[in-house]
């Protein structure tokens, strides 16, 4: 019984794990060398494909690095190595090539419709009775003929980087099958973490270098950009061009989801409307964005109150003059594109809560007031709202039954149904709130087939509260909370957050508006893939199968690939006891994230107590300051005015300091949930002190070359240094001359520990030291005249010419002249 049980709960898992597969990202050439992705299909086995063989996955294409290869397909045994190559910069095209001969297949696509779907299949399929390659995209076949293919294959496939390949574009691949009728490979590519690659019976098959799990960005909120306005402004998302729009009386904004790009456009003439809350809606049919302000106290005789912008020319229409009895803060809304009117409910204004429906009709330019409603009874603020079909659902919010502020407020967690076409109101559910604080939504409904509804909720009463995304159910009202948190500082009343979903990129997108004063306001942008994952399913990703499935697992593959090993270790023998002997017990291994550190070099990333990721949590302004403060602390600090200067520049003293304590108040409040670290002001200066429980690895890389350095410390040193460069992340001059102090401190000590492993003649623990120190300086003449000695001293003489060419095309291209030394010479 208790095996059944184990039985039935793993093939739950497995259903689960693999229904939310989202695939491996590809770090492209917008990256350095060697941080880019290199994904070997068969690294641990060697499959022989006879008559024919296909390899089919799922794509998806970004549009930051536009060319490069995707995957190359080797047969050692024939001499024969294809490749995917892809450009879409001009004509949008892929090509399949015979490497080194021709052009076998031009597949010409259109790179927009491509990227708008998201993910569309490829096949690849090699028929070697009838000597035909062919290339299907998203549908369309394209085949080439007489090519001179074998009768047999044993395919290396290896997608990304690949040898002297280094040019990688922005992808991601998944649901990965390379099959014909005797065989078949199944990779899911739905893992959370780790550099082998299992198949879909969880055997360890490839291996992958510097993977991006696309499983993350379902439970993690990715962190897009931010953007900031010095007078009061709105904001919307248009999912017929996925742009963010962020608009104020000058100008607006224009944030691209797709292409990550941002566009500022001025307004001919200002937006005749005085913005006080920027509170706006879209109509997609006719490209206009509307303005309206519910109420204002100041306003003027006949001074506007709507507004629209054509979102082509950016030119202001003014459509009414009236506005409504009182302000509405937080009201909720919903369009009805069919009869092209706008509605509110609810919001707080004038110490009162309304329980009032207000609609703008377009056609007409004007307000109704609708009493004809029955069962909106309860006044209310904070409130969700979303048009679906021919209803609109109403969720959530505070209140009270008087609508008298002065009366006190309560906390409503209730849904109901508004039938447009009778005009009634009907709940369908209140539930009893079990969270820990009460939480009101955000504005925007998501919802999924009248089934579930999702929601953004938080604590407003609190000034650095959390926004968690919900799902409920429409039926009852039972909820689940997916993904991690997103930070809001909610401070202003006029603060607020919004959800959006967009269908083609399967994402769903977050604004986050932060006010400081009640006009200045900063926009936070955040996007999580879609289906999201409550915690629970993301930590049973991040798990492996059981021990003792794991041990019936490696059994079987010893038995099955015992024989098959001993067929190859004979040829590999010699070699692989060379690569030991040089390399002896030496190995460099990189440090494993434990709880409570930071670390500098290489990927920027926090580790709280409970060694959670909460690098997130994290504006790239809070990271600057921190690692600013992190590198001053061994110098007893940084001053609060040189803080100031290097973060805000261009701001005024008074600025300057406002922004320096919003920024130190978020950090202090972030490291908390670190155990033996502290922010603190002492004499004048800020700085990190710290208890043996936290670490970082720049004050561990300090400490190390502070001191005399022997065999083993040597080593700590290379396992910091193999994460990447000291704050490689920051490319801001404010960060010059932290990187070349650090910098000028390693190179000496790199290059003394190569020359001396290349005297004891551990060949390929120098190759490794001097990977690490061509993070740091690429073209450094020592190290690389010690690599190509190195390679030919274990005989690698085609690995030595590539490296010779390519070091000594960037020498030129950087200095514009040849370098010296021929490798015969070296």
């Amino acid at each position: 019984m208790k095996n059944l049980r184990f039985t039935l709960l793993f093939f739950l898992f497995i259903n689960t794990y693999f229904c939310y597969g989202q695939g491996l990202i590809f770090y492209s050439s917008e990256y350095p060398i060697g941080k880019r992705t290199s994904y070997n299909v068969f690294e641990k086995v060697h499959p022989s494909f006879e008559d024919y063989f296909s390899i089919d996955f799922d794509i998806q294409l970004f549009p930051v690095t536009e060319i490069g290869y995707i995957l190359r397909i080797k047969d050692d045994d024939n001499n024969n190595i294809f490749n995917l190559f892809y450009d879409g910069r001009g004509d949008n095209f892929f090509k399949f090539n015979e490497e080194g001969n021709n052009t076998l297949i031009t597949f010409k696509i259109d790179k927009n419709n491509l990227i708008d779907k998201g993910w569309f299949h490829m096949r690849i399929k090699f028929d070697l009775v009838k000597d035909i390659i062919s290339l299907n995209i998203d549908g369309k076949t394209i085949s080439a003929k007489e090519i001179g293919l074998p009768n047999k294959l044993t395919p290396q496939i290896v997608f990304g980087k690949s040898d002297y390949i280094i040019d990688v574009p922005s992808v991601a691949i998944k649901n990965l099958c390379i099959s014909n009728k005797q065989k078949k490979y199944d990779f899911p590519l739905n893992q959370t973490h780790g550099n082998t690659v299992l198949s879909n019976k969880m055997k360890e098959i490839g291996y992958v270098l510097n993977p991006k799990w696309g499983i993350n960005n379902l439970y993690h909120w990715q962190y897009i950009t931010s953007l900031h306005s010095n007078s009061v402004a709105g904001t919307n998302y248009n999912k017929k061009n996925r742009n963010i729009y962020y608009y104020n009386s000058d100008s607006i904004f224009i944030y691209n989801i797709s292409t990550k790009t941002i566009a500022i456009r001025r307004f001919k003439k200002s937006c005749p409307v005085q913005l006080i809350l920027g509170t706006n809606f879209i109509d997609i049919n006719s490209d206009k964005l509307y303005t309206y302000e519910p109420f204002n106290e100041e306003r003027k005789d006949n001074e506007p109150s709507v507004a629209s912008l054509d979102l082509n020319s950016y030119d202001w229409d003014v459509l009414s003059t009236v506005q409504l009895p009182q302000q509405l803060h937080h009201h909720g809304a919903f369009y009805d594109s069919n009869s092209k009117r706008y509605t509110i409910y609810g919001g707080f204004g004038n110490m009162s809560y309304s329980n009032q429906l207000y609609s703008f009709n377009i056609d007409s330019k004007s307000w109704t007031k609708n009493d004809s409603v029955s069962g909106n009874d309860f006044p209310r603020y904070f409130i969700s709202m979303k048009h679906y079909r021919n209803n609109a659902y109403l969720f959530g919010g505070m209140g009270n039954q008087s609508g008298d502020q002065t009366v006190g407020r309560k906390y409503i967690y209730d849904l109901h149904k508004f039938d447009l076409k009778s005009n009634k109101i009907t709940k369908l559910w209140e539930i009893k709130w079990k969270g820990k604080d009460n939480v009101v939504p955000v504005k925007q409904i998501i919802m999924d087939n009248e089934k579930y509804f999702y929601t953004l909720c938080y604590s407003e009463s609190i000034s650095d509260s959390y926004l968690r995304l919900y799902r409920f159910s429409i039926k009852t009202g039972d909820y689940e909370i997916l993904g991690d948190s997103i930070p809001i500082h909610s401070d202003k009343i006029t603060t607020n957050a919004n959800l959006y979903y967009d269908e083609k990129l399967h994402k769903l997108i977050v604004t986050v508006q932060e006010f400081k004063d009640d006009i200045s306001s900063q926009l936070k942008i955040y996007t999580l893939e879609f289906p999201p994952v409550t915690e629970q399913q993301y930590a049973d990703f991040s798990q492996k199968p059981s021990h003792h499935y794991i041990q019936y697992i490696i059994a079987c593959v010893i038995i099955i690939l015992f024989f098959s090993f001993l067929l190859i270790k004979y040829r590999r023998n010699r070699f692989l006891k060379m690569l030991n002997s040089n390399s002896g017990n030496y190995s460099i291994s990189e440090i494993v994230p434990r709880p409570n550190s930071i670390f500098l070099f290489g990927d920027f990333l926090v580790k709280d107590r409970h060694n959670k990721d909460i690098t997130y949590m994290f504006t790239n302004k809070q990271r600057q300051a921190l690692c600013l403060i992190l590198y001053k602390s061994n110098e007893n600090g940084i001053s609060s005015k040189l803080l100031g200067n290097l973060l805000w520049e261009d701001k005024s003293p008074e600025q300057m300091k406002d922004s320096r304590g919003v920024i130190i108040s978020h950090l202090r409040r972030i490291l908390k949930e670190l155990d033996g670290v502290e922010l603190i002001y002492d004499k004048g200066n800020f700085k990190i002190t710290m208890t043996p429980d936290f670490y970082c690895d720049y004050f561990q890389c300090m400490e190390i070359i502070s001191t005399d350095i022997i065999e083993n410390s040597f080593m700590a040193l290379l396992s910091i240094l193999k994460r990447g460069k000291f704050l490689s992340y920051f490319n801001q001059p404010m960060f010059d001359s932290a990187k070349d102090s650090v910098d000028s401190q390693l190179i000496p000590i790199l290059l003394d520990g190569i020359s001396k492993f290349f005297k004891k003649k551990k060949y390929i623990i120098a190759l490794r030291i001097i990977d690490i120190l061509f993070n740091i300086d690429p073209l450094n003449e020592k190290a690389f005249i010690y690599q190509i000695k190195s390679l030919k001293s274990i005989r690698q003489d085609n690995e030595a010419h590539i490296k010779y060419h390519n070091f000594t095309e960037e020498y030129r291209n950087s200095f514009g002249e040849e370098f010296s030394t021929s490798l015969n010479d070296i």
